[in-house]
């Protein structure tokens, strides 16, 4: 692969109190045993099995070369997720995330615990639905 010309290290030696000696050295920014071997993009191959948006935080997991054929594998097997979600009664924002702009904003002192707990098993129930849905 080509590469840049080394560029040249200036050294200045000797006794400051007499004439010093100027010599120029290739510099080791540019030798192949301190930079390594030349890569370009296309020498490897990297493949995600899952993705994360921006709001989200979590395990990405990649396959690297070799470990490429091993992602399809692990995204066929639809291993189990978990979610974990938090909220704030009262506001709602245009993009359903705390970073959006509040579009609306209500009391919630009549929201009890049952009630939410109501929500989120309806919510779990159809969730569980869909996941057997498209077995084949």
């Amino acid at each position: 692969m080509r590469v840049r010309q080394p560029i040249k290290h200036v050294c200045i030696e000797g006794d400051t109190t007499k004439t010093m000696k100027v010599f120029t050295h290739s510099s080791y920014a540019d030798h192949p045993l301190v930079v390594g071997p030349r890569y370009q993009p296309k020498d490897f191959v990297l493949i995600c099995a899952n993705y994360l948006s921006r709001d989200m935080s979590g395990l990405m997991v990649c396959g690297i070369n070799g470990g490429a054929k091993w992602v399809h594998k692990l995204k066929d097997s639809k291993s189990p997720t978990s979610y974990r979600v938090k909220g704030l009664l009262g506001q709602a924002t245009d993009t359903y995330f705390i970073t959006g702009k509040v579009v609306e904003k209500s009391t919630y002192k009549y929201i009890k615990r049952d009630a939410i707990d109501k929500i989120c098993a309806s919510m779990q129930a159809a969730y569980q639905r869909k996941m057997f849905e498209y077995v084949i």
